[in-house]
């Protein structure tokens, strides 16, 4: 995209008299080449060791990479081990981008790595801005609630009895793991928040594997490790 700060001109009526728009320039990197970095900037993030899961964002798939840079000290001629430069990057949801932040902090003086000093700076601006704007990032259809499964009583010589009666020892669907399978990132996402369940996300495309299984009894966490892999 071709880059620009200035979005347009306006007359002191605030009637505009040019605007600009996003103009693309050309293609940097492959489709599948993009795939892919998704795919390990999402799990630089979304797995357990990854080094920026402290940019999490709860229900929002984020990707994003840390950076960690020693700066040069002039007087002695050498990097310094004790001045650094560190940064996060990031953009989210990572299937259908639609935020993208850089948090760069010179010479932080407590914390020297871009994963514990500028990650978590990057998870407040980004929670501000789903907090504050209108977004659809986090939008969660209404849950709508499965009907109750029902016991028809059959007599060996009657035709079925009309009246249904509902197990009373069914329990509720809130309180059970969903089935994340088969669904892409976004959905799942939905999903998750609409039975107040926080997704731990690795990979990309759609769903294959989650931990707790699909139907178990939702613990105190609620939390639910998916993995994604794309479709052949």
């Amino acid at each position: 995209m071709k880059p620009y700060t200035v979005r347009g001109f306006t007359d002191k009526s605030n009637h505009p008299i040019k605007m600009f728009a996003p103009e693309t320039v050309r293609r940097v990197v492959s489709p599948e080449t993009a795939r892919r970095m998704t795919a390990m900037l999402t799990q630089v993030v979304g797995a357990e060791d990854g080094t920026g899961k402290r940019a999490h964002i709860v229900n929002v798939a984020v990707a994003g990479k840390t950076g960690t840079a020693q700066k040069f000290d002039f007087k002695r001629g050498v990097y310094s081990s004790e001045k650094v430069r560190t940064s996060f990057i990031g953009f989210f949801p990572s299937d259908n981008p639609q935020v993208a932040i850089l948090v760069m902090l010179d010479e932080p003086q407590r914390d020297k790595w871009g994963g514990v000093a500028a990650a978590p700076v990057f998870k407040n601006i980004g929670e501000q801005i789903l907090n504050c704007f209108k977004t659809n990032i986090r939008e969660t259809p209404a849950f709508e609630p499965q009907p109750a499964n029902h016991l028809q009583l059959v007599a060996a010589d009657q035709s079925l009895v009309e009246d249904m009666t509902t197990l009373e020892d069914e329990i509720d669907d809130e309180t059970r793991m969903p089935d994340f399978k088969g669904l892409t990132i976004r959905e799942a996402l939905k999903r998750a928040k609409s039975r107040s369940v926080d997704l731990q996300v690795s990979g990309s495309g759609w769903a294959t594997s989650q931990t707790p299984a699909p139907g178990s009894v939702l613990d105190d966490q609620r939390l639910c490790k998916v993995m994604f892999e794309m479709k052949n």
